[in-house]
């Protein structure tokens, strides 16, 4: 209970500074920005209101994921609504305490490519990007945390791949895995390629992990 006070605290702490970026944003992409907590209720902004109430929960409930798919990758999130309409989202954050999102709702979905009065596929990822550039610049969002995120979903990504590659491998075990690498890691590292390196090192450590 004393969490939930806090963030709404904080939330109505950063108002101003919301509607700042809001107004910023729609002379920018003429698009509307909702503040929403963690749960996907909104906070500042106008929020569209659907004609039915069951409509309404699912608006909700898809504004609450793309908030959560923001954080967890410490990028925008990109969703379509039940309804066929974009939405995109950017985490909000005081410190590294996460309060919710700025959301982007209600946006159609261009019907042909001669459509140009609604924003493209390429404008929206461009208009997603520079709401979260706002929002670091306003500093109502942490950009070294959402930084973590991304590398860690990155290394993820490498982890994953690296299982991928050594099951269409023939490795029956550990000491396969490094007559194989060891000598592509020791040239890696003389030539002071540390990328390389890094990538051969996570194969091992994955290889490790998968046949131990």
């Amino acid at each position: 209970m004393y969490h939930e006070h806090h963030v709404y605290k904080k939330l109505d702490s950063i108002a101003s500074d919301f509607k700042a970026l809001a107004l910023k944003y729609k002379s920018r992409w003429n698009v509307t920005c909702i503040l929403a907590d963690l749960d996907g209720n909104v906070v500042a902004g106008d929020d569209f209101i659907c004609a039915k109430e069951s409509d309404r929960d699912e608006c909700v409930f898809t504004r609450k994921r793309a908030i959560y798919e923001a954080l967890r990758w410490g990028e925008p999130s990109i969703l379509l609504c039940p309804h066929g309409h974009v939405m995109w989202a950017v985490p909000v954050m005081h410190n590294s305490v996460e309060l919710g999102g700025i959301v982007i709702e209600q946006v159609k979905m261009p019907s042909s490519e001669a459509d140009t009065e609604v924003l493209s596929p390429a404008e929206i990822r461009r208009a997603a990007s520079d709401l979260l550039t706002l929002a670091e610049e306003a500093n109502i969002t942490n950009a070294a945390y959402l930084e973590l995120k991304r590398n860690a979903a990155r290394r993820e990504s490498e982890r994953a791949e690296a299982i991928h590659e050594l099951k269409d491998q023939s490795y029956h075990s550990i000491r396969d895995i490094y007559l194989v690498e060891e000598p592509v890691l020791i040239a890696a590292i003389k030539r002071g390629d540390r990328h390389a390196a890094r990538e051969i090192l996570n194969r091992v450590l994955v290889g490790i992990y998968y046949l131990g």
